[in-house]
């Protein structure tokens, strides 16, 4: 049987075209986890009293999210920290007695940004992303204090304040992500953050050391990419 070099050519461009057709395009992540170095900030409101402060929330964020497409992802992190002191103070009276003062303090802090993703990039295939934020963070705070006097052994003053509070917060910011593994992903984002029940001027000043209630949040880390689903272009079969 005698095969012509042209038949055999044919047949070699054919093998080569059906297998770019099968072969993925791109792929896209669906489940991911990161852990990042974080640093955030969220002002609290405490009622009755309209006491306000400024929770900082650091040096670690974890996170997880879904990838929808290759562009558009939810994520949901989480970042908390509890803080705890103790103090005491010694003296006497103008009559000789002894003076004690003893305080504590305990504090916990947690917050929880949900957020949409989104890339601006039209080429999934590409290892860079710079990304849109969007969403909504929720913090749960916890502060207790206490503060005790005694003279001459007795109990003079005992005071115990607890103040907790959930707040809500707008969320938006920026984000860049690198491919560089199959895999993994090195992370960063920028996020601004305003409370719902928002600061006036004077308290945002006294607070922050701005009049604009505005808060912000930063992030640099790694995520890692448990499952990959293909993405295939759909071409006709004969």
């Amino acid at each position: 049987m005698i095969i012509s070099k042209r038949h055999v050519a044919w047949v070699a461009l054919c093998s080569a075209a059906e297998c770019a057709a099968q072969k993925p395009e791109h792929t896209t992540p669906s489940l991911y986890a990161s852990l990042c170095l974080a640093s955030a900030h969220y002002t609290v409101i405490y009622k009755p009293s309209g006491f306000a402060t400024a929770i900082p929330l650091s040096p670690w964020r974890v996170a997880a999210g879904y990838q929808f497409t290759p562009r558009l992802g939810l994520e949901v992190s989480g970042m908390y920290r509890a803080e705890s002191s103790a103090g005491s103070a010694t003296g006497t009276t103008t009559i000789g007695q002894p003076v004690r003062d003893y305080t504590t303090e305990k504090s916990r802090s947690g917050a929880l940004p949900v957020v949409a993703r989104y890339s601006l990039s039209a080429r999934p295939a590409r290892p860079w992303h710079m990304e849109v934020l969007a969403g909504v963070t929720v913090t749960k705070t916890r502060a207790e204090s206490s503060y005790t006097h005694t003279v001459g052994g007795q109990i003079v003053t005992d005071r115990q304040d607890v103040n907790h509070k959930t707040s809500l917060y707008y969320t938006a910011g920026l984000g860049v992500r690198y491919r560089f593994g199959q895999h993994w992903q090195a992370v960063a984002d920028w996020t601004i953050n305003r409370n719902t029940e928002r600061l006036s001027a004077a308290i945002s000043q006294q607070v922050l050391g701005r009049s604009i209630d505005l808060t912000y949040a930063y992030g640099l880390g790694v995520r890692y990419c448990f499952r990959l689903k293909p993405t295939v272009s759909q071409r006709p079969t004969h």
